[in-house]
């Protein structure tokens, strides 16, 4: 059975899912991917997500976390997005 963790914020919530587990589906733009993993946005790319694995009969199991410093688009809220030289 597969694991998953859905993590809500103040102000959004996401699906974390492994990219070795979307086998080369797309996402929208604010999914954002970062070190191994894909933050599945919960209005539309997290249910569609969970969707196609029902329609190929998988089971999975969800664990909820309430953080509300968490945000996928940057390493911790108060850090300012990285400089590219």
């Amino acid at each position: 059975m597969k694991q998953f963790t859905f993590i809500e914020t103040p102000s959004h919530g996401y699906l974390v899912v492994k990219l070795s587990e979307i086998d080369g589906l797309f996402f929208s733009q604010y999914s954002p991917s970062r070190k191994g993993n894909i933050y599945l946005e919960e209005d539309i790319d997290a249910p569609r997500f969970l969707q196609i694995l029902r329609d190929r009969g998988e089971k999975f199991e969800i664990k909820f976390e309430y953080r509300e410093d968490f945000d996928p688009f940057f390493p911790t809220t108060n850090a300012l997005p990285p400089l590219y030289a």
